[in-house]
């Protein structure tokens, strides 16, 4: 099972090249070299988080302390 859907924390590397099937389909989907998803530690990078989110449609979840829109002093 994907941890990050229960875990409530960051989106874990592994559970993300699960999804996709692969390192290089994660590579894919996300428009970066499998080198650079290899890269990765356990945890995906804040910005390539966000971006699986999207591409997953909320399956896998950006880090709750980051996805939280912050409202702007008006």
């Amino acid at each position: 099972m994907l941890s990050s859907l229960t875990n409530g924390g960051a989106v874990k590397k592994s559970d993300v090249i699960e999804y996709f099937g692969g390192a290089a389909k994660t590579a894919a989907a996300l428009g970066v070299t499998r080198s650079a998803v290899s890269q990765w530690n356990d945890t995906v990078p804040e910005g390539s988080a966000y971006k699986i989110e999207v591409l997953t449609g909320g399956q896998l979840k950006a880090n709750s302390i980051h996805s939280t829109p912050v409202s702007s002093a008006q």
